[in-house]
């Protein structure tokens, strides 16, 4: 574990994001477990033309910007890609990085991912742009001349074009690119830390959805501090056990002491053992004991 100033997790979130988490979980009396955003995301939170990916963008934001070999500089570093495009290895690091992210990608298109190329109007510049349709309301942009080709987009519903008589959809308008967003890890109560309380939400866009008891408070406050709404999800210790080997968590304390940084599993089951009182987490489809209601818990 680490002690982590400002100006160090200043990289990876805006000042103002820092101080709508450290409040909140003051304010709530309960720690905050966030991952660590892609620094490259930070610069697009609150531009227009850009949005925090939603819950069923199962996709990775690209590491960094890279130079294409036949399209020159691409601006696409915090913004989810493609990455099955040709010479894109570069945008994730070649090896198990963009490994990862090509996993990611087929699971996420599954069965039902499509290859429908459209005239888009109205990019992020205002320019024409032609797109590929990929899934439900899910575009990436193949406009070479972009300086965000392979990226992915995004359209609310009542921007979608279809043509009369057909249902089939042939254009967008006003379609976002998409940067990472708050992936929280845990809201932990500081007068019983151990608990670990789950309610499974009707599906939402297909997805299955838990959240803790403290969710929808906090991600309320923290939209109207952030001004944007970064905390797309419930937390991650509401439905996998398992810590990644590249997770790295921000822990926000209730009474405001100052922020640590949780660098791999080692430290995050370390942490959960000493200050969260051997709190365990969901497994994988595995279930609780019946607590209340819809409600279930984990205990020690």
């Amino acid at each position: 574990m680490s002690l982590k100033t400002p100006s160090d997790m200043l990289r990876h979130m805006r000042q103002e994001d820092y101080k709508a988490f450290f409040d909140t979980a003051r304010d709530f009396g309960v720690f905050i477990l966030v991952r660590q955003l892609n620094e490259a995301s930070v610069q697009y939170i609150g531009q227009r033309g850009f949005v925090p990916k939603p819950l069923d963008c199962k996709a990775k934001t690209a590491k960094r910007d890279f130079a294409h070999p036949s399209l020159g500089w691409l601006k696409v570093g915090g913004l989810v890609v493609d990455p099955t495009l040709p010479g894109f290895e570069a945008a994730f690091g070649v090896g198990p990085p963009h490994e990862d992210a090509l996993k990611a990608w087929r699971a996420w298109m599954g069965p039902n991912g499509a290859e429908t190329p459209l005239a888009v109007a109205g990019g992020a510049d205002g320019r024409p742009q032609v797109d590929r349709l990929i899934c439900k309301r899910f575009f990436v942009d193949l406009d070479e001349k972009s300086r965000h080709y392979g990226c992915v987009k995004w359209a609310k519903a009542d921007a979608i074009i279809v043509k009369a008589g057909t249902g089939r959809l042939v254009a967008c308008c006003g379609s976002s690119y998409l940067h990472g967003d708050y992936d929280l890890y845990d809201i932990v109560s500081a007068s019983n830390p151990a608990v670990n309380m789950r309610v499974t939400d009707p599906d939402r866009s297909g997805y299955k959805h838990t959240r803790g008891p403290y969710f929808m408070d906090v991600q309320g406050v923290l939209k109207s501090r952030i001004k944007v709404p970064m905390v797309r999800h419930g937390e991650a210790g509401t439905f996998t056990a398992t810590p990644k080997q590249d997770d790295v968590l921000y822990v926000f304390f209730p009474d405001g002491s100052d922020p640590i940084c949780l660098e791999g599993p080692q430290d995050i089951e370390r942490f959960y053992q000493e200050r969260l009182d051997g709190r365990q987490r969901y497994s994988d489809g595995s279930p609780g004991t019946p607590h209340f209601g819809l409600w279930e818990k984990l205990e020690p």
